[in-house]
């Protein structure tokens, strides 16, 4: 029971751990993305602004 016990905290802590490594690299890379996101947020916002007004 302890051994299982250990075992899912474990894993628990290496999918926390991977999932902190995936956010340190869309974090570092943020940069790249971030000119084309606000982009296409800009042309999202002006289409909605264009069909409500």
């Amino acid at each position: 029971m302890l051994a299982r016990t250990t075992q899912f905290h474990f894993s628990m802590y290496a999918g926390l751990s991977c999932l902190q490594n995936y956010w340190a690299v869309v974090l570092a890379n943020a940069h790249r993305f971030l000119p084309c996101f606000i982009f296409f947020f800009l042309n999202f916002i002006r289409k909605l602004l264009l069909v409500n007004c």
